[in-house]
């Protein structure tokens, strides 16, 4: 469990950098390692694979979503009621496989589960915005809001874009001028 922790650290709010993704990464495999039956350790990896596509550092995200989509999956068989390892599923569903079906079906199983994760709602939030749906894109961003006043910079910016997108400019700039990070994006 402290080798869980200590990954959880690393990999704070999908921000990490890709050193400490790759030191999660490391944490993560040791607790297994201690633990094999630790499901949020496989959430972890399952986690770590979907960052490194977003961000670029795979050399084949057909790969890395699969190893994501492995990982999140031994994560529901040890505990099929870790949201959690749904919004893994979602988002390698999402970015490695671009599978849109699936991972909104996971989305709303992680959500199911728990119903109060900020981050599912922005995850939501995003993928809405991709799809095109964009006023359910801004109320799933103002329902991560109202579950986390102080969100991560990665949701400030789904909101900030989103309502961007619908013309609430006021609110866009709002939720921008939040973040702690000037993201070049």
């Amino acid at each position: 469990y402290d080798f869980l922790l200590r990954g959880n650290y690393h990999f704070n709010d999908w921000n990490a950098s890709e050193q400490d993704t790759g030191t999660a990464e490391a944490l993560y495999t040791r607790a297994i390692e201690l633990d094999p039956r630790l499901a949020a350790a496989y959430v972890g990896l399952g986690s770590v694979w979907v960052h490194r596509i977003d961000r670029g550092w795979v050399a084949s995200s057909d790969e890395a979503g699969d190893k994501a989509i492995r990982f999140a999956r031994r994560a529901v068989e040890l505990d099929e009621f870790e949201g959690n390892a749904r919004l893994v599923l979602a988002t390698a569903y999402f970015f490695g496989r671009s599978n849109y079906d699936q991972a909104r079906a996971q989305l709303g199983i992680a959500l199911e589960l728990n119903p109060n994760d900020y981050q599912s709602y922005c995850f939501g939030g995003w993928m809405c915005m991709c799809f095109g749906d964009l006023q359910e894109g801004v109320r799933c961003t103002e329902e991560a809001l109202r579950r986390n006043p102080l969100l991560p910079d990665n949701c400030l910016w789904t909101i900030g874009v989103t309502e961007y997108l619908v013309g609430q400019y006021d609110k866009a700039i709002e939720a921008f001028g939040r973040m702690l990070s000037e993201d070049p994006e």
